[in-house]
């Protein structure tokens, strides 16, 4: 345990890890993505650690060298948390305005995954129990309520959904088929899903 809280333990942990991860925290405040895996974000944050000690040579070292060997804590500081804090903002500005050649974005961006697809942000945001008009390209449409025991899957080519009860809509009248029946339905050919509250189909 002494040995976890000597100087040079707190150093090597303030130098290849907790730089990198203030650059990385501070920069997904304008990419938005995935959050990334354990071992996604160690070795990310050892990259950008990496990153900021090269600049640290130029920006640390423009500091009186009296000045910093009287003040080791605050140049600590300065190198691990507050200029990757700076260069977070930076990077993330520019990224977000796509200002990086695919180069040099590979370089301050190693840990690259894709934002949520619109379909399965849309499912995620919904505040409750819904009635949803599936389209699909042969013009089909598939009329059903999508609440607390249904399900939706678009991580690969085998998702669809699965909708507690089927309609069927006559006159903008919503009918349940009788009999009563629930079904999984494949999304390969789907179009389209619309969202519609419960409360306006059943008082249609």
């Amino acid at each position: 345990m002494n040995q976890l809280l000597s100087p040079q333990t707190l150093d090597f942990f303030a130098s290849y890890l907790l730089a990198g991860f203030v650059f990385m925290s501070v920069r997904s405040w304008f990419v938005a993505g995935e959050r990334p895996k354990i071992n996604e974000t160690l070795v990310e944050s050892l990259i950008l650690s990496l990153i900021n000690q090269m600049i640290a040579l130029f920006t640390i070292a423009a500091i009186s060298t009296s000045w910093r060997d009287e003040n080791t804590s605050i140049v600590l500081v300065l190198q691990n948390v507050a200029q990757p804090f700076v260069l977070g903002l930076a990077v993330g500005w520019m990224a977000n305005r796509n200002w990086f050649p695919q180069g040099l974005r590979r370089l301050v961006m190693p840990t690259v995954r894709p934002v949520n697809p619109a379909v399965d942000f849309a499912f995620d945001s919904l505040g409750g129990p819904s009635y949803v008009v599936l389209r699909f390209e042969d013009g089909g449409e598939i009329y059903g309520y999508f609440g607390k025991a249904s399900m939706a899957s678009f991580e690969n080519e085998n998702g669809g959904i699965f909708l507690e009860a089927i309609y069927d809509v006559d006159a903008d009248d919503w009918f349940e088929v009788f009999p009563r029946r629930s079904a999984w339905i494949d999304t390969t050919k789907m179009r389209s899903i619309e969202f519609l509250d419960v409360k306006d189909v059943e008082h249609a």
